[in-house]
């Protein structure tokens, strides 16, 4: 997620990265920090920044694909919780 936002961001602004001196340096030293283990660098910009962007466009997203006015439907209702038992217990004991 970290990576593919970073590619995005530098398709967008590539015409200006173009004139900074040492920009892939810069770049790669980016990268190599995200990647190594010890400092868990995508972790930490991902936790930080990210994970609310990331949220908020889930959530956007999945409520523009509920239809308005459909019936809600009850996964665990007792017809499919009985129909389900008998599934599980063969799974349980194969």
């Amino acid at each position: 997620v970290v990576y593919g936002f970073l590619n995005v961001a530098e398709y967008f602004t590539g015409f200006i990265t173009y004139w900074i001196p040492f920009y892939f340096v810069f770049k790669l030293a980016f990268v190599i920090w995200l990647m190594l283990p010890s400092t868990r660098g995508a972790e930490q910009l991902y936790n930080k920044g990210l994970k609310t962007m990331v949220n908020r466009m889930t959530n956007t997203s999945a409520a523009a694909v509920k239809t308005p006015g459909a019936p809600k439907t009850n996964s665990t209702t007792p017809a499919s919780t009985a129909a389900a038992a008998p599934a599980a217990t063969n799974l349980k004991s194969e």
